[in-house]
């Protein structure tokens, strides 16, 4: 599968900082309008109305990590979507979402892709007027498998957001990885400068 490399390093760059380490922010509102702005924006792009963040009528837990020499600045959302309990944590290239409340290793191999397929169904946008997702699997869903919407087209290279969507199974959970990509830039940005300097300080940890 193309982008292996570099959907493992974002993965690995988000297990990097625990949960707890993210510092509470009481709402949205208390993030940079430039952050709020571009988190809005790919929000409406990538989740369902049912479960984007933005959207929820429940409390969100928000939270936020500045970058170290090793991780992003990531902004962190905390929910229930019926059943499933969302784990958003968004960079400003990518867009992380772990759900819990499934019991994926209870169920037989075969029955995983459809289950995965029905919250896909529920967490993300999956088909409008711009594109239509469609989550090819392995052939074994076990723990550390990765799928895609369209596995060989190059992550880093694609034109746009619309061209591909990730999932996998990391420690036993099932993610979705969704790729703040657009037409008029090449690459990705620097993901430890999203957040300015004001805010970096006001919130670094000592």
């Amino acid at each position: 599968m193309e982008g292996k490399e570099l959907v493992s390093a974002w993965l690995n760059s988000v297990a990097q900082v625990s949960l707890k380490t993210f510092t509470p922010i009481e709402s949205f509102q208390d993030l940079p309008a430039k952050v709020k702005g571009n988190s809005s924006l790919w929000s409406e792009r990538f989740f369902s109305n049912l479960a984007n963040p933005q959207k929820q009528q429940d409390k969100v837990q928000h939270g936020i990590h500045v970058a170290t020499e090793s991780t992003p600045d990531l902004i962190l959302y905390q929910y229930r979507v019926k059943d499933l309990e969302l784990t958003v944590v968004e960079s400003i290239n990518f867009t992380l979402v772990f759900v819990g409340g499934m019991a994926l290793f209870n169920m037989l191999e075969r029955s995983r892709a459809e289950a995965i397929d029905q919250a896909a169904q529920m967490i993300l946008n999956l088909k409008d007027d711009e594109h239509e997702w469609v989550f090819q699997f392995p052939e074994k869903l076990e723990d550390n498998a990765m799928f895609s919407t369209n596995p060989e087209t190059d992550p880093f290279a694609m034109y746009s957001w619309t061209h591909r969507a990730d999932g996998g199974i990391h420690r036993r959970v099932l993610y979705f990885l969704l790729f703040k990509k657009l037409p008029d830039k090449v690459g990705y940005q620097n993901t430890q400068t999203w957040f300015d300097p004001d805010f970096r300080a006001k919130w670094r940890r000592p």
